[in-house]
C-alpha cells in the first residue's frame, strides 16, 4: 500500500492461447490432389497467439511500513525503464528536500494471508525496493498510481522461480514486527526488520498522522524491467488506517540501496498501517 503522500504494487490462472490448425484435401475421384497451397491470406497473416502468463498475487490484513527517501535520480538513471522518469519529491507528496530529486522507496509487510500459484497462505510476509515514476506513454496504465520495481521478497517457491525464470529480481526473506504498537491518539509506533537475500532492512520511528484520506480504494501499477521486457503488477489497495510520520532505515552494507542513499543509515518519511490490502491483482509476464 502505497501513493501520493497528500493521497497517498496478483491472483489468476495461467492464460495459454489455442493454436487452431487448418487444412484441407481437394480432388475426384480417380483424379490427382489438388497440391495448390491455401490462398486465404487472413489465415496466412495470422498474429501468433499471445503468451503472456499471469501469475497470482494478493495480501490481506497487512501490518508493515514503507519508507520514502529522497535521492539523487542520477544514481539511479541505469535502473529506470527506457523513456520513464521518476516523479521528484514534490511530485510524490513529500515536503522539498535537498536530498534529491527522486524517491527511493522501501517497503516491508507481514500479512495476515496472501495469494500463492495454488492456494492461499497464512501467514504472508513481503517486502520491496520500488520509485514512483512517469511511465512511458506507449505502456502507461490508467492506475492513478505508477512505480518501477526492483527486488521483490517472494516467500513461496513456486511462483518465485518462475519470476526470477522471467527475469525478475525476486528473492527469498522474511518481515518481523519487532514493535508494532498504536499510540494513545492513533497511529503506530515500530520497530520492523526485512531480510532480501541475505541483507537487513531495519525500519524504526511513529507515524502519528492520520490519513483518512486511504480510507477509499485506489489502485496502482508497478513495472519491472527484465532482458524479455516490462513486468506488469497492477492491484487494487486500501488501508483504512493509513497513518504517516518519520523515522530512520538502516540499510544492508554494500547493498545497491546505501550506495544510492550515500550511506547505511538514512531519515525517511514513513507510511504505516496495520490493515493494508492488496486485491484483484495480478501479474503479468512478458
Amino acid at each position: 500500500m502505497r501513493g501520493h503522500w497528500r493521497r497517498l504494487h496478483l491472483p489468476r490462472a495461467l492464460v495459454l492461447a489455442l493454436v487452431l490448425l487448418t487444412a484441407g484435401l481437394a480432388g475426384c475421384l480417380g483424379g490427382e490432389e489438388d497440391s495448390t497451397p491455401p490462398t486465404n491470406e487472413s489465415e496466412a497473416d495470422t498474429p501468433p497467439p499471445d503468451t503472456a502468463t499471469v501469475l497470482p498475487w494478493g495480501l490481506a490484513e497487512c501490518q508493515g511500513v514503507i519508507a520514502a527517501i529522497p535521492v539523487e535520480a542520477e544514481a539511479m538513471a541505469d535502473r529506470l525503464p527506457e523513456n520513464f522518469t521518476y516523479q521528484t519529491p514534490e511530485e510524490f507528496g513529500l515536503p522539498p528536500d535537498m536530498r534529491g530529486d527522486a524517491v527511493l522507496g522501501i517497503e516491508a509487510f507481514r500479512c495476515e494471508n496472501g495469494t500463492t500459484i495454488t492456494s492461499e497462505v497464512s501467514p504472508m510476509v513481503y517486502a520491496s525496493l520500488f520509485a514512483p515514476v512517469h511511465p512511458a506513454d506507449d505502456v502507461a496504465t490508467d492506475d492513478p498510481l505508477q512505480f518501477v520495481k526492483w527486488e521483490v521478497l517472494i516467500p513461496d517457491a513456486d511462483r518465485r522461480e518462475l519470476l526470477v525464470a522471467a527475469g525478475v529480481p525476486a528473492v527469498n526473506g522474511s518481515a518481523e514486527l519487532n514493535t508494532f504498537t498504536g499510540l494513545p491518539a492513533g497511529g503506530f509506533a515500530l520497530e520492523i526488520t526485512a531480510t532480501m537475500d541475505g541483507g537487513t532492512y531495519t525500519f524504526r520511528g511513529t507515524a502519528p498522522q492520520p490519513m483518512e484520506e486511504f480510507q477509499a480504494p485506489s489502485s496502482f501499477t508497478e513495472y519491472t524491467p527484465t532482458p524479455e521486457g516490462l513486468v506488469l503488477w497492477q492491484t487494487e489497495t486500501i488501508a483504512p488506517d493509513m497513518h504517516q510520520g518519520t523515522g530512520t532505515v538502516s540499510l544492508p552494507a554494500g547493498s545497491w540501496a546505501s550506495e544510492v542513499v550515500g550511506q547505511e543509515q538514512t531519515q525517511a518519511f514513513l507510511l504505516t498501517s496495520g490493515q493494508a490490502t492488496f486485491h484483484n491483482a495480478t501479474i503479468t509476464l512478458p
